[in-house]
């Protein structure tokens, strides 16, 4: 009988002690996630808000602890803060969303990664995720993402081509990542140099912690990369860069999503739900789409097969 009594006590200590530690965990994540929100490049660094107030993307700790990580932020943090509080440089994105490609997709939920090459340059559109915009941004601003929407369109997918928010795709396990997480305003490219052995530690890890995944590379930076990802383990889909600036039929119709999906279907991943509208909706003909300047900023180009699937 005392065993009884004596074991029933332990395991209502053990159970409160978990509900404690778990609210524990709970309430950290609300301070980071104000914090984040909060935080601007002349009241905090990156070091920060990574360490000093453990503020580290939840499941890849594993990764931001390591020791190398750890000196590649300092030297990141100490360049950002100079460019931000010394020469007074305007950063993108905001502070509180350089990790929020991360911050969105664990290792254990990431099913895809796109690669973008760094964050919109125009103040105030960076988002943290690659190729996604802010809701009150027309994506004919950011030729790159429109056209990254036109080729969802053209995949027969529900999508509005004024409406340039991805976030559902990071919520769908998709690693929506730029190889440079910021840059100085307005200057493409800025920190490209400055984020590349990050970049490099960061597609490593992911290469080898997460499961058969997809990965989408638009573009030579992007595709630089390739030569990283275990081809035996993951998928790889190429194509041109989405820049209105690049030749359309290196990009369009190539059907990367639907061939995504296909892949990860039949790892037993399961598919990743591409619509950013509510089905049904209206469907498009596939085609090469142009840049224009004025609204909507495309126009229709030649009818284009879509491809299929290079596996």
């Amino acid at each position: 009988m005392k065993f009884i009594v004596l074991s029933l006590v332990l395991f209502i200590l053990v159970k409160c002690d978990g509900g404690k530690q778990k609210a524990a965990v709970d309430s950290h994540f609300d301070d980071c996630e104000d914090l984040l929100e909060t935080a601007t490049y002349q009241t905090h660094t990156l070091m920060e808000l990574l360490y000093t107030f453990n503020c580290k993307p939840l499941g890849w700790e594993g990764f931001f602890d390591r020791a190398d990580v750890m000196q590649m932020m300092e030297v990141i943090s100490k360049q950002i803060q100079y460019d931000s509080q010394v020469e007074n440089y305007g950063i993108n994105p905001d502070i509180g969303n350089v990790f929020r490609a991360f911050n969105m997709v664990s290792p254990e939920e990431l099913r895809a990664v796109i690669l973008g090459q760094d964050p919109a340059p125009q103040p105030g559109l960076a988002t943290g995720l690659a190729f996604s915009l802010d809701p009150s941004v027309d994506p004919s601003e950011v030729p790159s993402v429109q056209r990254v929407i036109l080729e969802a369109r053209n995949g027969g997918y529900c999508v509005n081509a004024s409406d340039g928010v991805l976030v559902k795709w990071a919520e769908e396990g998709v690693l929506l990542l730029n190889t440079a997480l910021t840059l100085i305003q307005n200057e493409i490219g800025s920190h490209l140099e400055l984020w590349e052995n990050f970049t490099q530690a960061a597609i490593d890890y992911t290469n080898e912690n997460t499961n058969p995944s997809v990965w989408i590379l638009w573009g030579s930076h992007a595709k630089a990369f390739e030569s990283s990802i275990d081809k035996s383990k993951h998928y790889i889909l190429k194509g041109g860069h989405p820049s209105p600036k690049a030749d359309g039929k290196y990009f369009f119709c190539h059907n990367y999503f639907a061939c995504a999906s296909e892949w990860l279907c039949e790892k037993g991943r399961g598919m990743i739900d591409w619509n950013l509208l509510p089905l049904p909706c209206q469907k498009h003909a596939s085609r090469l789409y142009h840049r224009i300047y004025e609204d909507p900023g495309y126009c229709n180009g030649d009818l284009c097969e879509m491809w299929y699937c290079p596996y």
